[in-house]
């Protein structure tokens, strides 16, 4: 299957700015301690046509930087982000229109939308400036963008405030549609919702993806929204995937320690599970990772190798593949 999205070895690190005492300490002569944070170390994704991949991981684990990454509104450090085979180094450089094509929905739209534009006007801001519209055929264009998410012509002349969560969210998925992506990053689309709505924007998003041939990158924290969309998951541990495969397959025979942590944290009546499995300890500083495999302070099962050896991410069946040395050293022939 050809690729839309094809992530290489992609990192992205952040230099933190030196606090109060160490600016003091550098006026008297003394070396700045600026730290780096490696956010996303070492990512290699893809995402197939009208495929929905899941990233899910605990906050801080670099999902949303990796998201922007994708999107294009972030450069990466090292390593290429292809799309449709074609290098995205800089989607403002690419003049022919296919910087359009990867479009991301935030997870608060009341951030996300000017309160001072009316909805009609954020809707073709952009399909005006590319040309996908004329200036005079905006507003039909804007309203055929909004019908598509369930809203009418009356939401055109109107501004954020006057709208409530989950219109909001329509309207921001609406704005990214209006330009004719290929693929959409969804951060955490659902999570600032009421329960309810967060289900019919979850169709909404499936709805879409039958009708255009949509290809996602859904994050989320919550694993029961992940199990709903995605037709493959990744999970994401201090700036790495430790774990990925087939939605199905990783949810019901998960391989790495922190995988079966997360899925025991999910309500459920097998209470032996959670406690088997529940994570201990505290996120270890991403300012500071663990040497060799960055779970084992946490990881019920670490060995010395663990604690030394940073492990690959390894197949453990053809579609199926883990970041674990104690998993990949009795791994099942994968056959790839």
């Amino acid at each position: 299957m050809e690729h839309v999205i094809e992530l290489r070895s992609v990192e992205r690190s952040f230099v933190t700015e030196p606090d109060f005492a160490d600016r003091v300490a550098s006026m008297f002569g003394a070396k700045s301690n600026a730290k780096t944070l490696r956010a996303v170390d070492g990512i290699d994704l893809t995402i197939g046509p009208s495929e929905v991949v899941g990233l899910v991981g605990e906050s801080g684990c670099g999902k949303s930087t990796l998201g922007r990454i994708v999107a294009g509104i972030l450069p990466q450090d090292k390593g290429d982000v292809l799309f449709n085979g074609r290098m995205l180094a800089d989607k403002t450089k690419l003049k022919d229109g296919s910087g359009l094509g990867i479009q991301m929905i935030f997870q608060n739209p009341a951030s996300a939308l000017d309160p001072r534009q009316k909805i009609g006007d954020a809707i073709a801001e952009a399909p005006v400036a590319h040309g996908l519209t004329q200036r005079s055929g905006a507003r039909k264009f804007a309203l055929s963008a909004l019908q598509r998410v369930g809203l009418g012509e009356d939401a055109l002349d109107r501004f954020p405030h006057e709208f409530s969560g989950g219109q909001r969210q329509r309207i921001c998925i609406a704005r990214a549609l209006a330009v004719d992506p290929r693929v959409v990053v969804c951060d955490e689309a659902v999570a600032s919702l009421d329960v309810s709505i967060q289900a019919q924007i979850i169709n909404l998003f499936l709805d879409l993806k039958q009708e255009l041939n949509l290809s996602y990158l859904f994050i989320s924290h919550d694993i029961s929204v992940i199990e709903h969309v995605a037709d493959r998951v990744a999970v994401m541990y201090l700036g790495q995937i430790v774990e990925i495969g087939a939605t199905r397959e990783l949810l019901e025979n998960p391989q790495h320690p922190y995988t079966k942590a997360l899925l025991a944290e999910v309500p459920t009546l097998d209470k032996n599970l959670s406690e088997e499995h529940a994570l201990k300890g505290e996120l270890p500083s991403p300012l500071n990772p663990p040497s060799g495999c960055r779970f084992h302070t946490r990881c019920p099962v670490a060995t010395a190798t663990c604690r030394l050896e940073r492990p690959a991410l390894e197949h453990w069946k053809c579609d199926h593949q883990v970041r674990c040395h104690v998993v990949t050293a009795g791994k099942q022939n994968s056959g790839c």
